[in-house]
């Protein structure tokens, strides 16, 4: 993997290794295990930018999405889609900060599965949001990409 790719996570934080290719586009996006709860987390690199020299909020609501998809406990034989997505900014983040989130599972159902994430810099919490993912039985399991 290219030395770009990696970009100075704090100790104990993984690659996600589940990645599709936007993930790869916006990442990298890494994750540790901390109390029963997974964290992830990224650096702010300069394609995170906005014009006005803050991370985009685009940035950070696919950051939330990601994170909420990846959910802890999560089944991974079945495919979920996000079909709601509410996200408030409370804060700002800068190029080359290290921004973490975390999910909380509200609800499950056979069909439906309801969000909360949080997203922090600096200890401050900068994007609180809550998600819909409908439920998507596979017929077949996706192949892995090499």
């Amino acid at each position: 993997m290219n030395s770009d790719f990696i970009m100075n996570p704090p100790k104990g934080f993984k690659l996600i290794e589940n990645r599709s290719d936007f993930g790869n586009l916006i990442g990298p996006i890494y994750y540790k295990k901390l109390d029963n709860t997974e964290i992830f987390g990224f650096r702010a690199q300069q394609k995170h930018i906005n014009i006005g020299g803050y991370v985009h909020g685009g940035m950070l609501s696919s950051f939330a999405d990601i994170v909420m998809g990846q959910f802890a406990n999560r089944n991974y034989d079945y495919l979920t889609v996000t079909i709601n997505m509410s996200v408030d900014f409370i804060s700002l983040a800068r190029k080359d900060e290290w921004i973490t989130g975390k999910s909380k599972l509200i609800k499950k159902d056979n069909k439906f599965i309801f969000l909360e994430v949080e997203v922090m810099c600096n200890k401050k919490a900068i994007l609180f949001g809550t998600g819909v993912f409908k439920i998507i039985k596979l017929k077949f399991k996706p192949k892995e990409k090499n």
